[in-house]
């Protein structure tokens, strides 16, 4: 009688090495670490929960009040039409394209949990609805990066345009959305009512671990990045390699790092695929979001790089008459 081999798969064995290898990256790096960590945690302090927090408990509570389904009443039937998803899924949309990933993400799962959307539409939303706040593209990559806040306004627009290219994708994907099956979801599983009291106590206790999880992987990224950007200097890795590679880890380090470009149009077009993908970062925390979600992020990924190369694209035809 022989005996099976328990042999690794090719996923479980890059995890093995990838880990082994970051464990010793960061014991190699350890005094680098712990600076870059009291950085990071002083930026989540300062800046990140100051900015998402409110905002998040405020779209938590548009949601369970069913405030936002009852102001988008008028045009989720042409979004859901675009997007290719339900009339109840359409809701979080709108507070992406405004609030960003943080309050649609939350806002998709607690339409979820209240049986109000299936687990086909989260997958599709929170993928198309995924972009980053009007105040850090204005604001931050307008301001601080392309030293014109206008141009971060027309990447703002090229985001929200790009999600309704990203929705014929997403339809030809799921074909099983419909209004009729949605309605009959609603009505087998529609909870009861909450008070307005637990209503607050939920949006306030469901936004502060959210936080918690978020301040997580931006601490353990920006350390991550930094070390790896230590490493590859090591090796004399040239500058437009370093910035992809970090990019796609972390979109604020992606569009920082366009500011050593000289040439504009490839700056702000790099920017736009950084914009439209979101990075590595972005998508964990939106992965450990939606816990509670069991879909697999197949759907989800591939729309993210999707809508990068949009973006991209959409950018080089609208600033090439610019520059």
């Amino acid at each position: 009688m022989t005996k099976k081999k328990n042999k690794l798969s090719f996923s479980e064995a890059f995890s093995i090495v990838a880990s082994v290898f970051l464990f010793a990256l960061l014991m190699k790096n350890s005094r680098l670490v712990s600076i870059e960590t009291a950085s990071a945690l002083k930026i989540c302090a300062t800046l990140l929960i100051p900015s998402l927090f409110p905002l998040t408990v405020a779209s938590e509570l548009a949601t369970s009040t069913g405030a936002i389904e009852r102001i988008t009443v008028k045009v989720r039937g042409v979004i859901s039409k675009l997007l290719g998803i339900s009339k109840s899924a359409a809701a979080p949309y709108f507070l992406g394209v405004l609030g960003g990933y943080t309050s649609s993400c939350k806002s998709t799962v607690s339409l979820f949990e209240n049986g109000k959307i299936t687990e086909d539409d989260c997958e599709g939303v929170i993928a198309i609805s995924n972009m980053p706040s009007l105040a850090f593209l204005t604001s931050f990559v307008g301001t601080e990066v392309l030293n014109n806040t206008t141009d971060g306004w027309i990447l703002w627009g090229i985001t929200v345009f790009s999600t309704l290219i990203l929705g014929y994708f997403n339809r030809l994907i799921n074909r099983k959305c419909n209004t009729v099956n949605m309605e009959q979801i609603i009505f087998h599983r529609n909870p009861p009512r909450k008070r307005v009291s637990k209503m607050v106590v939920d949006a306030v206790s469901h936004s502060a671990q959210a936080m918690l999880v978020i301040c997580g992987f931006v601490v353990f990224f920006s350390v991550l990045i930094r070390v790896v950007d230590i490493t590859l200097l090591r090796f004399n890795t040239p500058g437009e390699t370093r910035r992809l590679l970090l990019g796609a880890l972390e979109i604020t380090y992606g569009v920082t790092s366009c500011k050593e470009i000289k040439n504009e149009l490839l700056k702000r077009v790099l920017c736009a695929f950084f914009i439209g993908w979101s990075g590595l970062c972005v998508h964990f925390q939106v992965i450990a979001l939606c816990e509670k979600v069991n879909f697999s992020f197949k759907r989800y990924f591939l729309l993210k790089f999707l809508q990068g190369i949009i973006c991209s694209l959409l950018a080089l035809v609208v600033f090439y008459f610019k520059f």
